[in-house]
């Protein structure tokens, strides 16, 4: 086995550590299941009767294969990708994104009226921006881009970091969150069940406070699980990490899942409807440790600190009816109706 092997399985946990923080989204802005699993899921609730993902085991050849050569050494571990809504610290030697980074606005949330891009707009396409990076590092034949069919035959689900109904205001970031480059690998009942009730409560938590700052990313185990033929890295978990400003105060939250945390497995209660938020929630702090990644550093020391620590759901202000309230109530015209018009 090569020694680059060796270093792609040893010491890739160090790569996700060396990222930088984005300038804040400039422009306002679920995690859905790809056509493909939905299809596969559709007939069943029963959890024990759906997919589950599961790691390839020839895991030592494919390190090898999937290590940059040394060519390719002036590759960084963090490349920025600036869309309409979202901004990805992108991983190319994981094929991963290290976390996406959007915000949430409840006068968007009222207006998420957009439905879900269909397959004529290309969902879950390579991200053109980081096509053209790769191209410019002449990386393009050496570093695998993921594309739609990277997780076929897993039993992995393509799970949106920033989720789709989060965008439905805006049909153009809608399309560019089904980019690869915002997705993971995540177990298909995590994707269309616990994982997307969180992004639901998510969005109330934005609609009672007004406005919400999000992270999302992956959280790897010591040693690595492993990765996909295709090169992706599985994690063992993920994260949101929330802060709300509000009326002067500052609001910390995070939210961590892993891979098991799936309807009617190893969950600590049952509780109704597959909502587990309540038990995942811990402070943005932890998440830092974990990743090794800092979050919020745009913010004074004594502010981080002080809502970095915090862990209290209580304290926010929840609102489930301001999610696509403006819809119906006020008859919007028809190219915000998710009914898209032709331009001229």
């Amino acid at each position: 086995m090569k020694s680059s092997s060796l270093v792609f399985l040893l010491v890739f946990w160090g790569l996700v550590a060396c990222t930088h923080q984005p300038r804040p989204s400039e422009n306002r802005s679920d995690s859905d299941a790809s056509m493909s699993d939905s299809k596969a899921n559709a007939s069943s609730r029963n959890p024990a009767a759906r997919r589950e993902g599961t790691l390839p085991p020839n895991q030592l050849q494919i390190a090898e294969d999937c290590a940059l050569p040394a060519s390719m050494a002036k590759v960084p571990d963090s490349i920025y990708l600036k869309h309409r809504a979202m901004w990805i610290n992108y991983n190319p030697r994981l094929r991963n994104p290290n976390w996406v980074y959007h915000e949430l606005y409840r006068e968007n949330l009222q207006r998420a009226c957009f439905k879900r891009p269909g397959p004529g707009s290309g969902p879950f396409g390579i991200d053109p921006q980081l096509k053209k990076l790769l191209e410019g590092f002449n990386a393009q034949k050496a570093i695998s881009i993921i594309n739609s069919n990277s997780y076929k035959n897993t039993g992995f689900d393509r799970g949106h970091l920033a989720p789709n109904a989060d965008f439905a205001h805006d049909n153009q970031a809608q399309v560019e969150s089904f980019y690869m480059s915002n997705m993971m690998p995540q177990q298909p009942d995590v994707n269309q069940q616990t994982w997307a009730k969180l992004e639901n409560r998510i969005r109330n938590l934005a609609c009672g406070m007004g406005h919400v700052r999000v992270y999302t990313g992956p959280i790897y185990s010591k040693p690595p699980m492993g990765a996909l033929k295709s090169c992706a890295m599985v994690p063992e978990a993920y994260y949101k990490a929330l802060l709300a400003i509000k009326n002067g105060q500052y609001y910390g939250i995070a939210f961590i899942y892993s891979q098991d945390d799936r309807v009617g497995a190893n969950l600590d209660v049952q509780p109704a409807k597959g909502d587990i938020s309540g038990q995942r929630v811990v402070s943005i702090a932890e998440v830092e440790d974990r990743t090794g990644i800092p979050l919020f550093t745009e913010f004074s020391e004594d502010l981080q600190r002080y809502f970095k620590s915090q862990k209290d759901l209580s304290r926010w202000t929840e609102s489930a009816s301001c999610y696509k309230e403006l819809c119906k109530t006020q008859g919007l015209p028809p190219d915000e109706r998710g009914e898209v018009t032709e331009e001229p």
